[in-house]
């Protein structure tokens, strides 16, 4: 089975309505939750045989707010485990990354799953942080007590 196959079972099975993109092997859907709603897209390197999941924050940060988002995200990076959260400087776009390698493996079961789970999970956690930070006007340490400690 390829990896988009793969990915597109998986989509499925959890009840997302995927679209696939037509300009690469990628497949896009929403994530909702009763506090959140953000986009997400699921990624096939066939060659590589590589997965990847990235979650996409539902709003760009604006150019006066980025370096102190760099600097939430750097403190939210280092202490997740799998995973890890970009900024893209330019255009103000954040996502959470997490993919893995799978040489030698079926591409089915728990490692697309759990690639699933830990992006939907670690941005729709982050996100209350990182709102505050970007219209609250709060700074990383703040931002990350919001979502740590619930401040």
């Amino acid at each position: 089975m390829s990896i988009l196959a793969a990915w597109q079972a998986l989509l499925n099975a959890e009840g997302f309505t995927v679209t696939s993109l037509p300009d690469r092997p990628a497949l896009a859907f929403r994530f909702v939750t009763e506090e959140h709603a953000f986009g997400a897209m699921a990624i096939a390197r066939e060659s590589a045989r590589q997965a990847l999941f990235y979650a996409y924050a539902p709003f760009p940060v604006p150019p006066s707010r980025r370096a102190v988002v760099a600097a939430f995200l750097h403190r939210a990076n280092y202490g997740l485990l799998l995973g890890n959260f970009e900024l893209d400087m330019d255009d103000g776009e954040v996502r959470f990354k997490a993919s893995v390698d799978l040489e030698g493996l079926t591409p089915e079961g728990a490692s697309l799953h759990n690639l699933l789970a830990t992006g939907l999970l670690t941005m729709d956690r982050y996100l209350v942080g990182l709102a505050a930070v970007v219209f609250d006007g709060l700074d990383d340490r703040a931002g990350i007590a919001v979502v740590e400690e619930g401040r």
